[in-house]
């Protein structure tokens, strides 16, 4: 029987070898192992916009209101730098500019928004001008005489709070002391802001004489007046004169304190003896005077 035959002894692996098992053990640690694998974070987007504040209510024209924006990203952190789109949904009645400044430009309700990416916010915006002051501007402190219209219109301005006009405001008038009359009750202020009227003074003349106006809401004003008795026409003296003749008498138109007035008109009439006043001026000159040529009627005796 032959011998066992011997295998060659077997000899140990060298470093070159050692380390390539070595390697080859790590590589398959790592593909059997449980961690995840590294995700790159998405990089920040617009997720949201809030416009500060919530609404716009104006009560006057011209007036500015500045508006402002929060924009946050998916992670809800803030964006300070994300470019913002302003615009307004009818700019007769409030516009806006790029840096959310809104101005009041008539009555009306509109919009406001404000884009930021894909993400928008709307709030809404109301112009309603309200009167706001009420002030006189022409014929206070007059003085005329009782039962006349005074010469100077009395005139009244409404504004709202920016110092604009205010058309179509009623204006309501009252003679308060001297018993004297308004034209009208009311007027409306017009596209100035301005509402007018006339006063006839009353037979007061121990104080001033009084008118107020007024508009809803807001305080009354006063105008004064002082009224004195009407100018005496005066004939100088008695006239004789031939039958049919004409005369000239100067009549003259003072006030109470004896100074001549101008533009008064006057009517002369109750002619008795047949005789006429021959046509010519009717209202008083520059020195009060006024020249009235009168023609003597056939009949003797006292003629007025």
């Amino acid at each position: 029987m032959p011998a066992p035959r011997q295998l060659p002894h077997s000899r140990p692996p060298g470093p070159a070898l050692t380390a390539l098992w070595a390697c080859l053990a790590l590589s398959l640690a790592g593909c059997d192992g449980d961690d995840p694998p590294v995700v790159e974070p998405e990089p920040p987007r617009v997720a949201s916009i809030v416009i500060t504040p919530s609404s716009l209510s104006f009560d006057a024209l011209g007036d500015t209101a500045r508006l402002s924006a929060s924009v946050k990203d998916q992670y809800g952190q803030s964006m300070p730098g994300a470019s913002l789109l302003w615009a307004s949904g009818d700019a007769t009645i409030a516009s806006v500019d790029q840096t959310g400044l809104v101005e009041s430009i008539r009555d009306g309700k509109t919009t406001v928004r404000a884009q930021a990416g894909l993400r928008r916010d709307t709030i809404h915006v109301q112009v309603l001008q309200e009167p706001h002051s009420l002030s006189i501007e022409a014929g206070d402190n007059q003085s005329h005489w009782t039962r006349y219209v005074l010469r100077d219109t009395l005139r009244v301005r409404v504004e709202d709070r920016v110092g604009n006009p205010m058309a179509a405001r009623r204006v309501g008038w009252e003679v308060m002391v001297g018993g004297g009359e308004v034209q009208f009750d009311t007027t409306t202020t017009d596209s100035t802001g301005m509402a007018k009227n006339r006063w006839l003074l009353g037979d007061t003349t121990t104080g001033p004489q009084e008118v107020s106006a007024g508009v809803e809401n807001l305080s009354p004003v006063f105008f004064q007046a002082s009224g004195f008795e009407p100018i005496s026409v005066r004939n100088p003296d008695a006239l004789s004169a031939v039958m049919l003749d004409t005369l000239r008498v100067t009549l003259l138109a003072q006030d109470s304190l004896g100074r001549p007035q101008a533009g008064i008109p006057v009517q002369v009439g109750g002619i008795t003896g047949f005789g006429e006043i021959v046509p010519g001026p009717t209202a008083t000159d520059v020195k009060g005077e006024l020249l009235v040529r009168w023609v003597l009627g056939p009949s003797p005796g006292t003629q007025t």
